[in-house]
């Protein structure tokens, strides 16, 4: 039995443009109404998912920031998993030296250094003013379309620290603590509502969603995904253009909205 879904956004949930159809919206609520939790489990932080499912007249707890932040649907922040010690300062200092765009997501605020790309994001202190603030950081998200610049600092923050480094995109690096990942988070919450991991689905498709895929027994790749997390998923379903989460939903749970779907592609 079925008693949670839980999905990436970027890439899975939402559409090529960032956004959630109606046909996806409609499955959610066929889902909640038999009362199956849903759980975002995103690279995102709260202040750009909370529009997204505000806007698509959503709600439902979610797991922010690769698993440093469990938030429920009202945005309470039930735990949080920070980055301590002296990596965040080394690591900033190292990005700036590189010339690597970042943002960084603490108790106090988000900021960037380019807030072109970061819209939501304030923009970058002086290092002296920001480190003054003494701040709890719980991700930094570095980007820069140099692929091979971020593959080689990637690989370097790897094998300096013991965080979690990651990817959802070949231009970007995610850098959470250690244990800031989206399946130790989950495990933590699906305890809480003592739901059982073979009682989960997860959908998924980059790299960060390996330990997701990891963890559950029952795994949905989406046709976009990535080709190791393709290879590890118990079922590849449809494009996330193609709305892959809401169609395997309906098929779980018996519906068929074949009809409605051809209405929305028109």
């Amino acid at each position: 039995m079925v008693k949670a879904f839980v999905s990436d956004m970027d890439g899975t949930l939402l559409t090529p443009e960032s956004t959630i159809s109606s046909r996806t919206v409609e499955a959610i609520h066929m889902a909640q109404v038999r009362n199956i939790r849903i759980i975002a489990a995103t690279g995102r932080a709260w202040n750009t998912v909370y529009p997204i499912l505000q806007s698509a007249g959503l709600s439902c707890d979610c797991v922010l920031l690769n698993g440093a932040e469990w938030r429920t649907d009202a945005g309470k922040i039930m735990y949080c998993e920070p980055i301590t010690g002296g990596a965040p300062k080394d690591i900033v200092r190292e990005l700036i030296k590189q010339n690597i765009d970042f943002e960084i997501n603490t108790d106090i605020g988000d900021f960037s250094t380019n807030t072109a790309i970061c819209d939501t994001a304030a923009d970058f202190p002086s290092l002296k003013e920001f480190w003054q603030q003494r701040p709890q950081i719980k991700k930094i998200f570095a980007f820069d379309f140099n692929t091979q610049k971020i593959k080689t600092t990637k690989e370097q923050l790897k094998n300096s620290y013991p965080l979690s480094v990651t990817s959802s995109a070949p231009w970007c690096i995610e850098i959470t603590a250690y244990h800031a990942q989206k399946c130790i988070m989950l495990e933590r919450m699906l305890s809480y509502f003592k739901i059982k991991k073979e009682e989960v689905i997860v959908f998924g498709d980059g790299e960060n969603d390996e330990t997701m895929f990891q963890m559950f027994p029952h795994s949905r790749a989406v046709a976009n995904a990535v080709p190791t997390i393709l290879k590890m998923a118990e079922k590849k379903i449809e494009s996330n253009a193609d709305y892959g989460v809401a169609r395997e939903i309906e098929r779980i749970l018996g519906g068929n909205n074949d009809a409605f779907f051809q209405k929305e592609k028109e």
